[in-house]
Parts: C-alpha cells; sequence; structure tokens
C-alpha cells in the first residue's frame, strides 16, 4: 500500500512539474526568468532535488528490508520445534532482512541467558533503526523549510516590486508584475514542495515503526519457542 501511495505522488508531483514548465505556462510566466533571478526559487529547486534523491533512496532501501514475517516465522517454528537450527541459519544467510538478522541472532545465542540475550537484541534493534532512519531528518527538514522558503520568497518579491514602482518615473501593472509574480510563484512552490514532503515522511516513519514493531513481537516469540 506504501508503495502505491509513493509512486501515485511521484507520479503527479513529475506531472505538476511538467505542466508548470510547459511551453504553455512559460509564456504566461518566466520560470526561466524566475530561476535565474531569484535565489529563493534556485533554493526551492535544490531542496526539491535533495528530497526527491532521498525519498527514492528510503524508498529502495525500505523496500529491500521488506519480508513475509508470518510466512518465515511460520517455517522457522517448524524447523525450531524439529531442532534444526542449521536449516535455520541456512534460510537467514539467504538474501538478508532484518527479521533474519533477529532469528539468527537468537538461534545463534540459543545458549545464553535471557538477559545477555535481550541486551543483544537492544544493540541489533538500535542499529538497524538507525540504518532505517538515515536521512531521514532531511525530509522532516524539507517539509519544514519549504514553505517557509515560499514565504521568504513572497516577501522579497513584494519588496521587489516595491523597488521597481520606486525607481520607476511611471506606475502601471508592467512595473510590479516581476515582483508580484515572483511573490506568488515562490509562494506556490514552497508549499507544493512542503504539502507531499510531509505526506511521505509520515508514511515513511509509519513504515519505520511497522519494521520495529515486527521485530519486537517476532523477537520475543522466538525467543518463547526456543524457552520451550
Amino acid at each position: 500500500m506504501e508503495r502505491k501511495k509513493i509512486v501515485l505522488f511521484l507520479f503527479v508531483f513529475i506531472s505538476f512539474v511538467s505542466f508548470l514548465f510547459s511551453e504553455e505556462n512559460i509564456g504566461q510566466i518566466n520560470y526561466i526568468y524566475l530561476l535565474k533571478n531569484s535565489f529563493v526559487m534556485m533554493a526551492l529547486l535544490i531542496v526539491s532535488i535533495i528530497l526527491f534523491a532521498v525519498i527514492l533512496d528510503r524508498f529502495f532501501y525500505l523496500r529491500k528490508i521488506k519480508c513475509n514475517s508470518e510466512k518465515l516465522i511460520r517455517k522457522v517454528e517448524d524447523l525450531v520445534k524439529d531442532n534444526n537450527y542449521d536449516a535455520v541459519l541456512d534460510i537467514c544467510n539467504i538474501k538478508k532482512n532484518v527479521l533474519k538478522k533477529v532469528i539468527k541472532l537468537v538461534v545463534e545465542n540459543r545458549e545464553k541467558n535471557r538477559e545477555d540475550i535481550d541486551e543483544l537484541y537492544e544493540i541489533l534493534r538500535s542499529r538497524e533503526k538507525a540504518k532505517m532512519e538515515q536521512r531521514m531528518v532531511l525530509l522532516g527538514i524539507g517539509a519544514s523549510i519549504s514553505p517557509l522558503l515560499g514565504l521568504l520568497g513572497t516577501v522579497t518579491g513584494i519588496m521587489t516590486a516595491f523597488s521597481s514602482l520606486a525607481v520607476s518615473s511611471t506606475g502601471g501593472p508592467s512595473v510590479i508584475a516581476a515582483g508580484v509574480s515572483e511573490a506568488l510563484v515562490t509562494t506556490a512552490f514552497g508549499l507544493i514542495i512542503g504539502i507531499p514532503i510531509l505526506f511521505v515522511y509520515n508514511i515513511f516513519s509509519e513504515k519505520i515503526r511497522n519494521f520495529l514493531n515486527d521485530m519486537d513481537v517476532n523477537y520475543r516469540m522466538l525467543v518463547f519457542l526456543l524457552k520451550k
């Protein structure tokens, strides 16, 4: 479900950007001019590229560590009941993922006391959590800073508009058009970047919580099986 949401977001985002930079719209608003002359627009463009790269990185990483935990645990449970620990370890060494690391840790240290196993598991959990959350802070920062950059663009655009009006000997809409255009476009782009990024950040955060919860539940189940 999360993959479909991410793919849908990327499709909508790319389609919208393509629409904005289409020949028809460029004729109405000169985005190329704004990019060249507005540092806020350039900053938003750089931020969007970085965030897009982070989204792809986290998407493929979380997809890589995903597995069918119920099917795997049922198979491991049957092998543990038969005391076939070598087969369990063989399974864990094929296409490793987070859950298989937990199973391998418990099986390899089954002769140790519960306190030692718990401590080893907490180390593994902290290590895997850090890997899952790597660069997630960039998404959180991006979701917060993009609307603020858009607001900054609004202020600088209005300043440009009034500055142009002040130095112009003749008034009229054409004098302040560039500044007003910058103000509106940067605000829109800040929201266009910030809102979807916040959406994706929450999806990834929920997925990470589910992974960690899955690790905890199956760890306790495995320890219980070995104890029996």
